[in-house]
């Protein structure tokens, strides 16, 4: 929220001075132009050294079209937005999906293509995964409209295959009316609220589970898809956003429309169904982590865009 952004700003600024007091540094790196990018005005009246910019999602507009307090957020502050990426010394984004949006609205804005990173040693699959009673479907997400909980829950329903639990993990403004919502679909006693977990308690769910729902309605590059793929899971994904980048329709997955709970329904019944082909869908996604999304490889391309390459100032920019 805004009061967080606030709060973050305030306290991020006393620690990037403190920082600069104690050291010096090459290069800064800003996770999102908003709000953490209003630092590199800072960065830039106390250094000389260039700083790379990561749009991560909701720093881009019209990435998140349901909330308008969002979208004013963006009207506020587009300027301020168009002097952090023009001045920084390289932009990416976290996928093509996400760059084409932000080049909308900064469409003279050189912008790169630098995927997220997950650690393929904290998130791994289980030695032995058994067929049980019951099929685990886990979905990571915080608790807001965009992520398609309510779909998820809706296809639930849908679906005549009683071995299927859903694990929600993580936390929102939406939880108790999810809830609700279970209720009233009678998918309550099949439905379980993990609340927010990290570190080992994360990777062990996942690990625990046999199948990764993503439903979101819109996405740049999902932690949670990187991180099912790295614990071997096969993946029932919404096109939306990046993640037609990850996954590939029948190869590690099924990609679905997004905001269809019968879509939903077909795919859960689909991989419920059958074991092997959860099994290679698994294998697949712990193979394209290793080669392409474990950290050594992110790292990589972050360093190309730190050194391989010289700032590329837009027309327009301040000196």
């Amino acid at each position: 929220g805004f009061l967080g952004a606030a709060s973050y700003l305030f306290f991020a600024r006393l620690r990037l001075r403190r920082l600069l007091q104690e050291r010096d540094f090459d290069v800064a790196h800003f996770f999102f132009a908003l709000p953490t990018g209003l630092l590199s005005f800072y960065w830039r009246a106390k250094t000389a050294c260039p700083y790379v910019v990561s749009l991560r999602g909701s720093d881009v507009p019209r990435y998140d079209g349901g909330s308008r307090s969002l979208r004013l957020f963006h009207r506020l502050l587009l300027g301020a937005n168009r002097r952090i990426l023009c001045n920084a010394h390289a932009v990416v984004a976290n996928s093509h999906a996400l760059r084409a949006l932000a080049l909308q609205s900064f469409p003279e804005q050189t912008i790169g293509v630098v995927s997220n990173g997950v650690c393929a040693e904290t998130f791994r699959p289980v030695a032995t995964r058994q067929c049980g009673d019951t099929v685990t479907v886990i979905c990571v997400a915080r608790l807001i409209k965009r992520k398609g909980i309510k779909d998820a829950l809706h296809a639930l329903a849908l679906t005549n295959n009683v071995k299927l639990r859903l694990q929600l993990v993580g936390v929102g403004p939406h939880e108790n009316e999810l809830r609700q919502l279970a209720e009233r679909l009678q998918v309550a006693d099949r439905v379980e609220f993990l609340g927010h977990l990290q570190g080992k308690a994360l990777a062990r769910a996942y690990r625990d589970a046999d199948i990764l729902l993503l439903a979101s309605v819109s996405e740049s590059c999902s932690m949670a898809l990187l991180e099912g793929m790295a614990s071997g899971l096969p993946v029932l994904a919404t096109q939306a956003g990046g993640t037609p980048e990850l996954v590939v329709n029948g190869e590690n997955g099924l990609l679905i429309p997004h905001s269809d709970p019968h879509s939903l329904a077909a795919g859960l019944d689909c991989l419920a169904g059958s074991p092997e082909l959860r099994h290679r869908f698994g294998a697949s996604n712990r193979i394209k982590i290793e080669h392409s999304f474990g950290w050594p490889a992110i790292v990589q391309r972050y360093m190309n865009e730190f050194y391989g390459q010289k700032p590329s100032r837009p027309t327009g920019c301040a000196p």
